[in-house]
């Protein structure tokens, strides 16, 4: 089993990356996903709850990050009124690995519930910016405080710093947050990009675990 994804970003546009899972693993889809959803009595009672009294539920895009052996899913939930105007806004966000799905009103609180190890506090680290570090380039000056040699490797400064998942966790949450204010204003194109960098985070929090993941090969593919 397996599955194809599409990069859209700049400078993988059109790469299309095929994760294989291991011969014989049992890993639920996408549809197993949404039945675990159905059968949760504490989330589907919560659900028509938030479909009651003039207010309806819409499931926004289901993202899906390969970690390890398995698949992790990610569903946010926005409410918005019957019959009115208004922009849906984010109540819940729904995480699921396996058979066990968890619902809470953010995703750090989702993602702590369900990652054995981790507390809203290892998750939650603030809202301070997170910028990449710029690429130096090779026209600019700066002053040299090491006065090596040219040996081949990065000049001083240029080396990225690594990053803690705790960093790229709320980076993610941040997206899903921006995603949510994208989608008030009616910023369709904010909103996907949003939560395509919101993914792409949790993707590299994964790799920054050093975990193993399921064997993977990359090619080329043609732009639509």
């Amino acid at each position: 089993a397996g599955f194809m994804v599409a990069h859209s970003d700049p400078g993988k546009y059109g790469r299309l990356e095929v994760f294989e899972l291991p011969p014989g693993s049992q890993v639920d889809g996408p549809a197993q996903f949404n039945s675990n959803i159905l059968t949760d009595r504490e989330i589907s009672e919560t659900i028509t709850l938030l479909n009651a009294s003039g207010s309806a539920v819409r499931p926004g895009n289901l993202l899906l990050v390969p970690v390890e052996n398995s698949l992790l899913y990610v569903r946010p939930l926005f409410v918005e009124a019957t019959g009115g105007t208004a922009v849906p806004e984010l109540n819940q966000v729904i995480v699921g690995v396996g058979d066990e799905v968890v619902m809470r009103q953010t995703f750090e609180e989702a993602l702590a519930a369900i990652v054995p190890g981790l507390t809203p506090e290892m998750v939650d680290v603030g809202r301070a910016d997170f910028e990449p570090i710029p690429d130096s380039g090779d026209g600019g000056e700066g002053t040299d405080d090491g006065g090596g040699t040219d040996d081949g490797q990065d000049p001083p400064g240029t080396t990225i710093p690594a990053e803690t998942v705790a960093d790229l966790l709320d980076a993610a949450a941040r997206a899903f947050d921006e995603a949510d204010v994208a989608l008030r204003e009616g910023d369709l194109a904010g909103y996907q990009d949003a939560v395509r960098r919101a993914e792409e985070f949790l993707i590299r929090a994964r790799e920054e675990l050093d975990v193993e993941i399921p064997t993977t090969t990359t090619t080329e593919g043609a732009s639509a």
